[in-house]
C-alpha cells in the first residue's frame, strides 16, 4: 500500500478488492476489519468522517431503519393528532406539531445528506443509487405530509371554532385505529422484507381509502343537512384529504423501499 501513502480512501478500495477478489473474503464485516488493522482506526476517522458510520453498518440496513423509524413516528403521531381532536386538547395538538417538526428535520437531513452516501455505493450501482435517493424521496414526501395534516386541527380548536360531532369523532377514531393496523402491516413487511405481500398492503390501501371516501359522503350529507357549518366541514374534509396523501406516499415509500432492497440482494 505504499504507492497510496497519500490517498486513503483510494488504498482502501484496492485493498478490499485485494482481499475479496484475491483471498475470497467476501464478508464486509470482514474486509472492515482487515482495513482497519492495515490502515489504522484513527488515520480511517481522520479520512473519511462523516463516512464511518457505513464501515460498520451497511447504506441498506441504515436506509431500512430509517424507513422503520419514520413510519414507527408516523403511527404513534396519528394516534396522538385523533386523541387531541376527540379530547379538543390544544396542549396535545401542539405537541402533536412538534413532533411532526423534529419528524420533518429527520427526514430533511436524510434527504440533505444524500449525495454524501451516493458516494459510499460502488460506480457501477446506478440502478442501486436511483433506488436509494427515491426512497428519501418518498421518506421526506411522507413526513412532510403530515405538516398540513396536523395544522388544521390545532388552528380550528386554538380559534374556539365548535367541537367536532359524536359521529365524526367515531369516525375519526375508527380511521385512526384502521390506519395504525395497515401501518402496522406495512412495517412488518418492510422489517422482514417481505415484499411478497405487496399485494395485500395494496388491498389494505383500497379498504383505507374506501373508509375514507364513506366518510367524506357522510360529511357532505351533514353539511348539506346542515347539520355542521362550512368551518367544520373544512376541517373535517381537510382530515381525509391529507390523511389519504398520507397513505398514497407510505404505499410509496413501501415500493421504493422494495425496489432498492431487491435490487441491492441481486
Amino acid at each position: 500500500m505504499k504507492k497510496y501513502d497519500y490517498d486513503y480512501s483510494t488504498a482502501d478500495i484496492a485493498y478490499a478488492r485485494w482481499l475479496y477478489y484475491v483471498k475470497y473474503i467476501t464478508d464486509d464485516k470482514t474486509i472492515v476489519k482487515k482495513i482497519f488493522e492495515a490502515r489504522g482506526y484513527q488515520d480511517l476517522m481522520n479520512k473519511h468522517g462523516y463516512q464511518i458510520d457505513y464501515y460498520f453498518e451497511n447504506i441498506l440496513e441504515k436506509c431500512t431503519n430509517n424507513v422503520h423509524n419514520t413510519l414507527y413516528s408516523v403511527s404513534d403521531i396519528y394516534k396522538h393528532l385523533a386523541e387531541g381532536i376527540e379530547q379538543e386538547d390544544r396542549k396535545k395538538l401542539k405537541l402533536v406539531n412538534k413532533e411532526v417538526e423534529v419528524l420533518n428535520h429527520q427526514a430533511k437531513k436524510l434527504k440533505d445528506n444524500v449525495y454524501k452516501v451516493l458516494k459510499q455505493l460502488r460506480r457501477e450501482s446506478i440502478s442501486e443509487s436511483h433506488h436509494y435517493a427515491q426512497v428519501l424521496d418518498y421518506l421526506r414526501e411522507t413526513a412532510h405530509a403530515f405538516t398540513y395534516l396536523v395544522k388544521s386541527p390545532y388552528e380550528y380548536f386554538e380559534n374556539g371554532h365548535s367541537p367536532l360531532l359524536v359521529v365524526q369523532i367515531e369516525e375519526i377514531k375508527t380511521l385512526s385505529s384502521t390506519f395504525k393496523s395497515f401501518n402496522n402491516f406495512v412495517l412488518s413487511v418492510i422489517d422482514n422484507n417481505s415484499f411478497s405481500q405487496m399485494d395485500q398492503v395494496l388491498t389494505k390501501q383500497e379498504e383505507l381509502l374506501e373508509l375514507m371516501e364513506t366518510y367524506r359522503k357522510n360529511q357532505m350529507k351533514r353539511l348539506k343537512h346542515e347539520e355542521v357549518g362550512a368551518k367544520n366541514s373544512m376541517l373535517y374534509l381537510s382530515i381525509l384529504h391529507e390523511s389519504k396523501n398520507l397513505i398514497l406516499n407510505i404505499v410509496s415509500l413501501t415500493k421504493a423501499q422494495r425496489d432498492f432492497v431487491l435490487n441491492a440482494n441481486n
